[in-house]
């Protein structure tokens, strides 16, 4: 049995709803439930009247052309972040727990907490400022990060999804028990090796993002277009966005916006374009949809997807199941598609792609963070 038997866990979005989080805190809870832990969960208190206030004179700013590129709203102020330690404390008050897990690095108890704190996320606001949007926080997110490093610092043990994340954090904190244990699949159904052979029966592409991968999208239907002429059996089903996102689309092309998998029939539409996609293609820049990549990987999808950092970190400068598109280096996007798409060995790279991301399973990953968990307590009972 692990050390700890019962658990707050705090979570930004519900975590009975498999819509919260790309699925994140429903998988998580299901898989330390099933380790045999009892979970309380704790969802974060809504806006109020003066956060929705907040929120809305923060939009209005940002559409007037002030603070767009800012990641600063009422979710990341000291206001906020004050309701929601009063709310976690409240609940450990009111339930004897063994220790609080939070899925975010932004919110905590009160420090000192009186039980262990463990955090677990993607990656922390000043790495995601300055790594993916490749500028200098402004003086509202230094006092955002400023908080949030405190939490990272005092908490007993932080988990941390990518591998370049985790060591920008142990750099700029040298203090923070800090984790990376590998990425996790957000799958609600089971693959099937026969999926090989239901892609192999047609030439359906497949895009997963939403609104901020527009460019990425855009790129794959110029290439599309061109591609149509050469395969005209190609279509492309894109995920996460609607059409009114593009105007004028060439024939051939679906797009069905946000699929909910907690809704049994739009999660049979989401499965059946996965099992059916010939490749998963997501072209656009510094970030591509790890998160669904990884999940249409599981499900012996050769990828496409542009070079990024926590990408080549995770599978390596060159991967066996699918490729990696750099512009102004690849030939055309089109070229490479129907490359991979006629390829001799195209069952041998989905059979690449299913074990590739086979590690990653949510079972896998809780028990690493238990044994970390474990080994960092039953170390400390030592001393």
């Amino acid at each position: 049995m692990p050390l700890i038997r019962r658990l707050l866990v705090v979570s930004t979005q519900d975590s009975t709803k498999l819509s919260s989080w790309s699925n994140v805190p429903f998988l998580f809870c299901k898989s330390l439930e099933e380790q045999g832990i009892d979970l309380i969960r704790l969802t974060l208190p809504t806006f109020g009247c003066i956060g929705t206030l907040v929120q809305w004179f923060v939009r209005m700013l940002k559409r007037l052309g002030v603070g767009r590129e800012s990641t600063w709203d009422y979710s990341r102020g000291a206001l906020y972040a004050r309701r929601v330690r009063h709310h976690i404390d409240k609940a450990l008050q009111q339930e004897a727990v063994d220790a609080v897990l939070v899925l975010s690095f932004s919110y905590g108890p009160s420090l000192p907490s009186k039980v262990p704190l463990y955090l677990f996320g993607d990656w922390s606001l000043s790495y995601a400022i300055d790594r993916q949007r490749c500028r200098r926080p402004n003086r509202l997110e230094r006092t955002s990060i400023s908080r949030e490093n405190r939490l990272i610092n005092s908490a007993s043990d932080v988990f941390v999804l990518f591998p370049l994340a985790e060591r920008f954090i142990k750099n700029s904190l040298p203090e923070a028990c800090t984790h990376y244990l590998g990425n996790v699949i957000n799958a609600v159904e089971q693959p099937d090796g026969g999926d090989i052979r239901l892609k192999q029966k047609g030439y359906a592409l497949l895009f997963v993002g939403k609104s901020h991968y527009i460019e990425g999208a855009r790129q794959l239907i110029d290439a599309y277009r061109l591609l149509k002429s050469a395969l005209p059996a190609v279509t492309l089903d894109i995920v996460g966005m609607g059409r009114e996102s593009f105007g004028d689309l060439p024939e051939g092309v679906v797009c069905h916006g946000y699929l909910d998998k907690g809704d049994p029939e739009q999660r049979a539409s989401y499965y059946g374009l996965l099992r059916n996609a010939r490749l998963f293609v997501n072209p656009n820049p510094r970030w591509a949809s790890f998160s669904a990549a990884l999940e249409a990987m599981y499900f012996y999808t050769p990828l496409v997807t542009s070079a990024y950092a926590e990408m080549e970190e995770t599978f390596g400068k060159s991967i066996s199941f699918g490729a990696y598109f750099r512009e102004g280096v690849n030939a055309s996007l089109a070229d490479l598609l129907r490359e991979l798409m006629l390829n001799a060995d195209y069952a041998h790279m989905a059979v690449n792609a299913h074990t590739a991301a086979s590690s990653f399973s949510w079972d896998a990953y809780v028990k690493r963070v238990l044994d970390a968990v474990g080994s960092r307590r039953g170390f400390e009972s030592n001393k």
